[in-house]
């Protein structure tokens, strides 16, 4: 597996800004995950009031309704 570059995923991800995207990363579990979703909803949806964790990147997930997390240093692919 090929993983994308921190630095590159942090720019894709400021780039995308409140546009749709899917990622494809690799879990802790070491299984492969794909979400869609959203980095910066317009809406106002509310979290949990947690912080998202160093080196990880915050996605809202419509279909779940919900917000995840991955590892900045295990994505495979952004789109």
């Amino acid at each position: 597996m090929t993983y994308m570059n921190p630095t590159d995923v942090r720019e894709t991800v400021k780039a995308k800004g409140t546009k749709f995207v899917t990622v494809v990363f690799e879990k802790k579990d070491g299984s492969i995950r794909k979400t869609n979703g959203l980095f910066k909803p317009l809406s106002h949806i509310k979290g949990t009031g947690r912080g998202t964790p160093a080196g990880y990147i915050a996605i809202y997930s419509p279909s779940e309704g919900k917000w995840g997390s991955f590892s900045v240093d295990r994505v495979l692919e952004i789109k």
